[in-house]
């Protein structure tokens, strides 16, 4: 099997015809053609060229022609700026040329690590003829979709409404001038086959249309723009919310994991993060031991087979197979933030050890590959290099073989490669022995044993140091961020690893100083220059990581600036009935203003936000912030109630108002205050929520007229209401007991 062939996003049909006549064709062909891999071949190698030039403005090579991208700061964006597409970034100056010039604007949406826009890229827009007809008859506008996450929506949305259903990256969508879309697709190969047009076909035919029968194309464009509108228009019912919806959604989400290989469906399979988390709260509260083994079939697959790179540490986006096997081998910032709370909850709750090592090792890649010199962190690890898929982490056996020598034998009992292997041309891509791993927890030389194959894999680790890497989005993503502030902080509060908490001050102080400019918290940043825009994704995963920082880092600052974030996220991104928006009203860009309450890559932004507000509540005992997050979760009711897994990330917070909030006061010097917090932290405690100070203080509400007494105290409280201070970490752990049987009932 050729997996490659099957990391293509793409509908089940296209939609074309040189009339704009609904005619289904094929979408995707059987295999790839090996063209693809030679076309691809020079992609790293070609950013990193016309990056050196760019940053370094070494204008001194005469044969180098730059479009309009050559000033863009997106590595995505700069890979494109010396083909012979006459590219603009999205902007006044492009959109006016095309209704000055009347043309059609062709709009490409992609990012830094997609495999198939490579792909595109060097068959079609480095393609002289291609290029020419383009740049005479539309207007060729490049986005960086992590730049622009608003119209990434917009555009998306189309594209999964034309297609009906189909959509992906990269995406190819045809626009009026006035910005309405009427064709759109993923992936087009410059050559017609399989069916379906090629790039070049439908260039001609599109502009044929355009140029000959305008009605029809306004027609379609106004048709479509609506049932835009429509599917990204708030969902105005309201309904009643409580428990029993999060038990109805979390029957929903397990019925969807694969019985046999785990995970969510039987086709490619992703991480969803909320919904584990969802399943670890229903465990946590019913004890029932079919929802653990479900959701133990999924975390122990993603942990152990392809989707994590078990040399360098870190997840894969995705995996094609149900197997597990092969994965998309791009490696997500946000994928990798995401599980590690998800993991170290899973180990507070299950106790199984690997699932802390899982996330730590997590952690420990991002730290050392994605780690920008300001204290940000990089966006993505590409796919590919060397032309080739994840070539980068695949093995023979025989290189194994060589690698590790007479130590081979140990290796093999603990990981699997085989001489025919599991992935193309016999490589392999390397996976656990659960097997042997769990009977290893209970050998008395497990201690000596694990120290053994982790010095087997740092050999592994140096052998592959030398390949050519995959190319780094160094593009610094703010919202993406705040999931990793996240990250670092849990890190830190479960292992008590220093450079966890290092690594979480010194992104916190990047975000809050050098991300947060002129009352602005900006999108992006990359080699000093900084992206324009407010998202909501930003807004809210900020926020939440500063909660996150202050429990961890125990300095007020943290938390004063999430308080701002939150207050400016509701001004900016919410209407006068409480639906929260992608970006604020006053941009004169889009159709449609972009209300998107579902999970989908990672969790809504929107629920990130009402989780940072609802924290920061249980702090501050802020009624204007609370009177904020009521308005909002009525506002989602209906949606919550009709589309519970859908929105399993705002359900999540709408849950925590039906269930006993954990409230932890903690106060005294410092070194008394750490015993009282490791207790805390070595805990599963879902809705909870941290106040530290040396004294009774009156900034916040759950810390005033708490006084430290002798050695320090901990006070344990549910809405304000707290019980007797107590005074030593075993008095607080049987208090956590007694109130973990209150918050989860009866088992």
């Amino acid at each position: 099997m050729n997996h490659k062939a099957v990391y293509l996003f793409c509908s089940k049909r296209w939609l074309y015809t040189a009339n704009l006549a609904l005619i289904s064709l094929l979408a995707c062909g059987s295999g790839e053609s090996s063209s693809n891999n030679t076309k691809a071949s020079t992609m790293s190698k070609d950013i990193q060229k016309t990056q050196e030039v760019v940053s370094e403005q070494k204008w001194f090579d005469p044969n180098l022609k730059l479009n309009h991208l050559a000033n863009e700061s997106s590595p995505y964006l700069l890979s494109h700026a010396d083909n012979p597409v006459d590219w603009y970034p999205w902007g006044d100056e492009a959109i006016e040329r095309a209704r000055k010039e009347d043309k059609p604007i062709f709009l490409s949406v992609g990012y830094a690590s997609c495999h198939w826009c490579h792909v595109m890229e060097h068959e079609s827009f480095e393609d002289e003829a291609v290029a020419a007809f383009l740049n005479e008859h539309f207007i060729a506008i490049k986005i960086d979709r992590e730049q622009r996450p608003d119209l990434d929506q917009i555009y998306m949305t189309f594209v999964q409404t034309f297609t009906k259903g189909g959509g992906g990256w990269p995406m190819s969508v045809f626009l009026t001038p006035d910005l309405k879309p009427f064709f759109g697709g993923t992936y087009f190969p410059k050559e017609d086959r399989y069916g379906r047009p090629g790039f070049l076909s439908l260039l001609r035919n599109l502009n044929d249309v355009y140029r000959t029968d305008r009605e029809k194309v306004n027609s379609q464009a106004d048709a479509m723009s609506r049932a835009v509108e429509q599917r990204l228009r708030p969902y105005a019912a309201k309904a009643e919310l409580g428990k029993s919806i999060f038990d109805r959604a979390v029957k929903q989400s397990l019925s969807k994991v694969d019985p046999v290989h785990g995970g969510f469906g039987t086709g490619r399979k992703f991480p969803h993060t909320a919904e584990l988390t969802a399943q670890l709260r229903s465990y946590a509260s019913t004890g029932d031991e079919s929802t653990r083994t479900t959701l133990e079939k999924t975390l122990r697959a993603m942990a152990s087979r392809g989707m994590y790179d078990h040399i360098g540490g870190g997840f894969h986006r995705y995996v094609v197979d149900r197997e597990w096997t092969a994965p998309h081998f791009e490696k997500m910032l946000y994928d990798n933030s995401l599980l590690v709370p998800v993991y170290l909850d899973a180990f507070l709750l299950l106790g199984d050890r690997d699932y802390k090592e899982t996330a730590l090792r997590a952690l420990d890649f991002m730290l050392r590959e994605m780690t920008d010199k300001e204290g940000g962190l990089y966006s993505a690890l590409d796919a590919d290099s060397e032309g080739e898929e994840g070539i980068f982490y695949i093995w023979k056996k025989s290189e194994l073989d060589e690698i590790l020598g007479s130590e081979a034998e140990l290796f093999y009992q603990y990981y699997i490669a085989t001489e025919r292997g599991n992935f193309d041309g016999g490589t392999n891509v390397l996976a656990l022995n659960l097997a042997s791993f769990d009977e290893l927890k209970n050998n008395p030389q497990e201690k000596r044993i694990r120290k053994s194959l982790a010095v087997l894999v740092k050999k592994l680790f140096d052998a592959r140091a030398p390949r050519e890497r995959p190319l780094t989005d160094d593009k610094v993503v703010t919202g993406w961020n705040g999931m990793a502030l996240t990250a670092f902080c849990r890190g830190y509060q479960v292992s008590g690893e220093q450079n966890y908490l290092d690594a979480a001050r010194k992104l916190g102080g990047f975000l809050k100083d050098k991300m947060y400019r002129d009352g602005v918290l900006l999108h992006s940043y990359r080699q000093g220059v900084f992206s324009t825009g407010k998202f909501l994704e930003d807004y809210g995963y900020v926020a939440n990581g500063m909660v996150d920082l202050y429990e961890t880092d125990h300095d007020y600052k943290w938390l004063e600036f999430s308080i701002k974030l939150v207050r400016e996220g509701f001004e900016l991104f919410s209407d006068p009935a409480g639906h929260l928006y992608i970006s604020p009203a006053e941009l004169g860009d889009q159709i449609v203003r972009p209300s998107d309450i579902y999970d989908g890559s990672y969790p809504s932004p929107g629920a990130y936000l009402l989780l940072a507000a609802q924290r920061l509540i249980g702090s501050t005992d802020d009624r204007k912030l609370q009177a904020s997050l009521d308005h909002s979760l009525d506002a989602l009711s209906g949606a919550i109630s009709q589309y519970p897994v859908g929105l399993m990330s705002t359900l999540l917070v709408a849950y925590n108002q039906f269930v006993p909030r954990a409230e932890f006061a903690v106060v005294g010097p410092e070194a008394d205050r750490a015993k009282f917090l490791e207790m805390i932290y070595q805990r599963y405690i879902p809705n909870r929520i941290i106040a530290t100070s040396e004294s009774a203080d009156d900034r916040l509400a759950l810390l005033k007229n708490r006084p430290a007494g002798e050695g320090g105290a901990a006070y344990v409280c549910q809405n304000f209401v707290c019980k007797l201070p107590a005074s030593t970490p075993n008095e607080l752990s049987a208090q956590i007991d007694e109130l973990l049987d209150i918050s989860n009932g009866a088992k």
